[in-house]
This record gives C-alpha cells, structure tokens and sequence, in this order.
C-alpha cells in the first residue's frame, strides 16, 4: 500500500499543478492531454524489452506508450450496461461495441429476476470515459492511480525503499516484469490460481493462470470474464491465456477492462476515481 500510495502523489505531481476538487474544463480531457510519450519513457525507463537481457525474454517494447494508447483507443468502442434490482441478487448485463452496433450479453440473471416487482436501477459504462470526462482534476487523478497501480503490480526493483534513487528503487523499474516472476506455462502448477468449481468459466486443463499485464490478471474466472467482454466468448482466453503476455497491446486491455469494470457488489476503480460512487449508500 505504502508504495502504491508514493507513486500516486509522485504521478500527480509529474502530471502537472493540481486543479480545485471538481474543476470543469471545457471538453474532456484524454490520456492524449495528460500524458506524453517523452513523459512516458521517464516514468517508466527500464519497460520489458527496452533495458538490458530481460529475465522473461522480451527483446521489443511490450509496454510501449504506442501499445498503452492503442489500447485505450480500442477499449473506447465498448459500451457497458447493467441493469440491476437494489437488495436483489443478480445483474443484467449487455456489452455493446459502438463501432457495429453488436449488443451481446456479458452476465445473465434468472428467470425470477424479471418478475421481482423491485425497481430496476440502469447503469451506463462507457469505456470512453477512461480518463476523459469533464472533470479535469478526476481525470488527473484517475491516470495517476491507474500507473501507480500498474507500476507497482510490474515492477522489478525491490532492493530499497521507493525514493532511494539506487539501481534497486522501485520508482524505476514500474512495467518491467510482464508475467509473474518465476512462472510460465511449462512450469506452473494448472492447479494455481485455477477455481475448477466455477461453472461460468471454467478452467482449461493444462492451462495456467497466473498474473500477466500491467495489472497481472490472475485466476480462470478473470480470464473467462475479460474473453467473454471482449470477444463474446469466454474461452479464447480460458484456452489460451498466454495471449495476455504475448501481445502488448491485449495486456493494456486487461488492465483498463479490470480498472473500468465493477464488479458486483464492488464498484470499479474508475467509479471511485470519478466520484461516481457513493460510499456512503455502496450505490454508483
């Protein structure tokens, strides 16, 4: 948590003078205003494949600024909606991707749902508000969080305290590791992280999964969830979750769908960077 924390402040002060809590602009703001590419490369100098022999093999820029902004561009076409009843269990949710006009469903509920007499309460996510509402300061702050987490979650400095401003500071070394240190799918136990009582997605034998990304996506019932958004069908990554760690721009979608994505009864964290939840009621 300690380290989390310092790369926040850290971050928004790197991102620029902190604006009055709620300060409106104009027009939204996008990671294109807030963050640049040569402001990239000093925060994260030693990325997986751009600084000396990487342990894991990468040779090329996996966590490149080119595949971050090609991520949050795609991950902008989706549309979530949740359609859900206060106190009763279940969501309805559909997915729709803007750019075809496909509508599918991502969680269903069942049949005695719909007949509850309880009001529905709709909403709306839509993964273009990643960091790009009208709420300059939110979105300041959602991006500083965002690579605060990711770079702690990656980071391959362990040697001394954050700060130290040694070879070992972990303020150096954010979106170094890519997949978790010390396994790989000729290694790893299929058992780890696998819940092979979950019938919504269950784990492919012989299939490992451990952390990958910027945000390590862990265990089959996240593969499944993150497949099924993305695809429509839950088990290209179930069958195949080394995909995460072999294309870069596939590890950011992880990391912004887990960021955007509430997750029942938790709001996301895009929620609570944007004040769009209240803690005082759990409701958003």
């Amino acid at each position: 948590m300690k380290v989390t924390l310092f790369y926040f402040y850290s971050l928004i002060l790197i991102l620029g003078p902190i604006l009055p809590l709620n300060a409106q602009s104009n027009s939204a703001q996008n990671v294109d205003d807030l963050l640049t590419s040569t402001q990239w490369n000093s925060l994260f100098p030693k990325r997986a494949g751009t600084y000396g022999a990487h342990p894991q093999g990468y040779t090329t820029d996996f966590y490149s600024y080119l595949n971050f902004k090609q991520a949050v561009t795609e991950m902008s076409d989706y549309l979530v909606q949740i359609r859900k009843k206060p106190g009763v269990w279940g969501e309805l949710t559909t997915i729709t991707k803007k750019s075809t006009n496909q509508t599918y469903n991502y969680s269903q509920v069942d049949s005695w749902w719909y007949t509850n007499s309880t009001p529905e309460v709709v909403i709306n996510v839509d993964f273009a508000d990643f960091v790009n509402t009208n709420f300059a300061y939110n979105n300041k702050r959602e991006l500083a969080a965002f690579l605060a987490n990711i770079s702690k979650e990656t980071t391959g400095g362990w040697q001394t305290p954050v700060g130290g401003n040694s070879p070992g500071d972990y303020a150096q070394w954010g979106l170094y590791f890519v997949h978790e240190v010390g396994l790989t799918s000729a290694n790893c136990d299929s058992n780890v992280y696998s819940d092979s009582g979950n019938l919504d997605y269950p784990p492919t034998p012989g299939q490992c999964y451990y952390g990958r990304g910027p945000i390590q996506l862990s265990w089959n019932y996240n593969y499944g969830q993150f497949s099924k958004f993305l695809y429509n069908d839950k088990y290209i990554l179930l069958n195949n979750p080394n995909l995460v760690q072999q294309d870069g721009v596939l590890a950011f979608k992880s990391a912004i769908w887990f960021w955007m994505m509430p997750q029942c009864p938790k709001p996301s964290c895009h929620q609570a960077m944007q004040e769009l939840w209240l803690p005082q009621t759990g409701e958003y």
